[in-house]
């Protein structure tokens, strides 16, 4: 989501930054830089947060982007994001069948992910975009679109950039931003003493792998039934009748 904007913003150009440039200059979390880096950055600025909703600083004319991802597939990728670039924090030896209680426990970092997801699901028909990893793969071009449109102000109208000229910078954003054109990208921390963030890792110049799979449904190749169940009960518990429930299937669980 993070490279759709920027594409967005800067007319697709190629070629897109490195993941440094992107996470530490251009578009930093404010979890590392605090919010007061919005006052530097020129405008139309933008800031990323992992926070959960109550942590995240609101302004009533800000657009917040919301991806939500299969709470299976969300254990999975975040197991393998930990192990790699959280090793120093417990992770790196913990097997999947680990890593699980303590995801559905919501022992991890930034907390419970249905607490998290519920907090900005509600939000969403406010200043909050609310989109699922599995419809962005679905229809990665209607995505860019919805975001395009609701980045918009009185100074850009993005969708109306995106769809001149027979689409063609909508088409080249969608192609620009596959997983396959991002997964090679240099994500190593080159000078810790500038962008130090407090990960060991990556403050170290480790290369961390960011981008491995990017498919729905890998989680099969790790839940076994009883895991499926107890995370279904989990979900069924914390989100029954906030519509959440209808985001993704467990019927062939």
């Amino acid at each position: 989501m993070r490279y759709i904007v920027w594409s967005i913003q800067n007319n697709a150009a190629l070629p897109l930054p490195s993941m440094q440039e992107l996470s530490y200059k251009i578009a930093p979390y404010i979890e590392r830089a605090g919010d007061e880096v919005a006052k530097y950055l020129p405008s139309p600025r933008t800031l990323n947060v992992h926070f959960p909703y109550e942590f995240t600083p609101y302004h009533s004319k800000a657009r917040y982007i919301y991806v939500a991802r299969d709470p299976r597939d969300t254990c999975v990728s975040f197991y393998h994001m930990t192990r790699e670039s959280l090793g120093g924090s417990g992770y790196l030896n913990a097997t999947f069948s680990e890593y699980f209680e303590l995801f559905i426990t919501g022992n991890i970092p930034y907390g419970d992910y249905f607490d998290h997801l519920l907090a900005w699901y509600k939000h969403r028909d406010t200043n909050v975009l609310f989109l699922t990893y599995e419809e962005m793969l679905l229809d990665t071009k209607k995505a860019v679109l919805q975001v395009a449109r609701f980045i918009s102000d009185s100074e850009h109208d993005y969708e109306k950039l995106l769809t001149a000229n027979d689409c063609l910078l909508l088409d080249r954003i969608t192609e620009n931003t596959t997983f396959d054109n991002m997964k090679d990208m240099p994500v190593v921390i080159k000078n810790a003493a500038e962008t130090s963030c407090g990960d060991a890792l990556l403050d170290a110049g480790v290369r961390v792998n960011f981008f491995r799979k990017g498919k729905a449904g890998d989680w099969i190749n790790y839940f076994n039934k009883d895991q499926v169940r107890r995370l279904h009960e989990r979900m069924m518990k914390k989100v029954t009748g906030t519509g959440i429930e209808r985001l993704w299937s467990f019927s062939e669980s």
